[in-house]
């Protein structure tokens, strides 16, 4: 009966669910609480009911009952798919269309500040000065344990933080601390991030703070009640800018998809990224105004390799833009039901020749979703056959940071830096190029 109630009021103070985390976890979290408080941990009620007095007494007692309970397992770069298109995002979509903002992000629950670290880190590899990045990227960090954000304050990690193949990062951030296995945080990057403590089912929580463009609420909503669920979608909600992107863990993504607020965001269909954005807030850049010159163009494609249906239907386009029809107009209307049909009709105009016509197409399916790599790939196509090389390496490297394996994009990128004389840059790009190629062929 007492470990029926602890977890009642487990589920209504943080709401936490019994069924989802596990009854024996609660149990063994109150039998072990209960012997460091010196109380029997029996099956005698005299015990239990002792213990659930002081939980009720003492708000000490409870933190260190919700922190027995709520165990937290993460670690640096936990899904580093993520934060390749953090990356990706931040260095080509919002510091373009954010000249001279501070980009804020918010990781809530933040548990002992690897997640939050790793966005610090994330931004520091793009190699913006350490005077102005911090002035440019706020990043703030809440978990309701105080426990672990005093270790995250601290900022030194074990072994357990330090997961995956490639720990480069560790070199380039972290000191080893003297005859130990642990690591201490340069002070850079920790001065980047404000950790505070805080509940996302506290209505007021970071209230008068302005809005995030980006959140990390990871793993948090499948341990929570339903009701839980639609508060905490609130808060994100609130908290999140008109056009912010959400990143959530891999099997929450039904959870967001099936509640009332998914009506408000669109998935960036990326593989191993699971992350939402707001529907219909994208803006359209004024970079992004499809321009294409006027003949004078350099025919060319990456030699001996391997082209897409994309690559070889722009083949097909360099050669009608010879015979002028290029200034012919499309006026049928588009009538196309999804994403990639229109992406589809798009390259049939670029078939065609009406490169304009195809590159307004593809505007209006980056105006839907900016995180498409196929459409930057074929965005950048066509401005390589109309001579603008500018433009595409642009939309090159977009492509390859929304898809680091996308072999022709770097292909293509390879090529442009040869012809600038750069043939250092190019051949790493071929040789990276070549890797994915024989990757793909075993």
């Amino acid at each position: 009966m007492f470990q029926t109630i602890i977890a009642s009021m487990l589920e209504e103070k943080i709401g936490l669910s019994a069924e989802a985390v596990g009854a024996d976890t609660i149990a063994k979290a109150v039998r072990r609480r209960m012997t460091e408080c010196g109380l029997s941990a029996g099956d005698d009620d005299q015990g239990f009911s002792l213990y659930l007095s002081r939980l009720r007494s003492s708000e000490e007692e409870w933190e260190k009952l919700v922190e027995a309970v709520v165990v937290p397992e993460t670690w640096f770069f936990r899904n580093q798919a993520s934060f390749s298109f953090l990356k990706g995002y931040v260095r080509f979509e919002w510091l373009p269309e954010h000249k001279g903002q501070v980009l804020r992000l918010l990781s809530i629950p933040c548990s002992t500040g690897e997640e939050p670290y790793s966005a610090a880190m994330t931004f520091a590899d793009m190699g913006v000065p350490e005077e102005i990045a911090k002035g440019r990227f706020h990043i703030e960090a809440a978990d309701i344990s105080e426990k672990a954000i005093q270790k995250a304050r601290i900022g030194i990690y074990g072994l357990s933080s330090f997961r995956g193949e490639d720990l480069s990062f560790r070199d380039r951030y972290f000191e080893r601390l003297a005859n130990t296995d642990t690591y201490k945080i340069h002070t850079y990057i920790k001065n980047m991030v404000r950790f505070t403590k805080g509940n996302l089912l506290d209505s007021r929580i970071l209230a008068g703070e302005k809005p995030y463009d980006i959140i990390f609420c990871r793993n948090l909503l499948i341990y929570f009640t339903r009701t839980a669920k639609e508060q905490v979608i609130a808060a994100i909600d609130r908290l999140l800018a008109r056009d912010g992107i959400l990143f959530v863990g891999h099997v929450e993504r039904p959870l967001i998809s099936n509640s009332i607020a998914s009506l408000r965001f669109v998935w960036i269909r990326q593989s191993g990224v699971f992350a939402c954005r707001r529907a219909g807030q994208t803006r359209q850049r004024q970079s992004d105004s499809p321009r294409v010159s006027v003949p004078g163009l350099r025919l060319s494609s990456p030699e001996k390799m391997p082209v897409s249906n994309e690559t070889q239907g722009i083949e097909s386009a360099k050669t009608q833009v010879r015979s002028s029809l290029l200034s012919q107009k499309i006026t049928s209307d588009l009538t196309v039901s999804s994403l990639d049909s229109m992406l589809d009709e798009a390259q049939k105009l670029a078939d065609r020749g009406a490169l304009n016509e195809s590159l307004e197409l593809c505007q209006r399916c980056l105006n839907e979703d900016p995180f498409h790599s196929r459409t930057h790939f074929l965005a950048g196509v066509i401005y390589n056959a109309v001579n603008d090389e500018a433009r595409a390496e642009e939309y090159f490297n977009k492509t390859v940071y929304l898809d680091p394996n996308h072999y022709e994009a770097l292909s293509h990128l390879a090529l442009i830096l040869e012809h600038r004389g750069l043939f250092h840059g190019a051949a790493r790009l071929r040789q990276r190029a070549q890797r994915i190629l024989q990757r793909e062929g075993t």
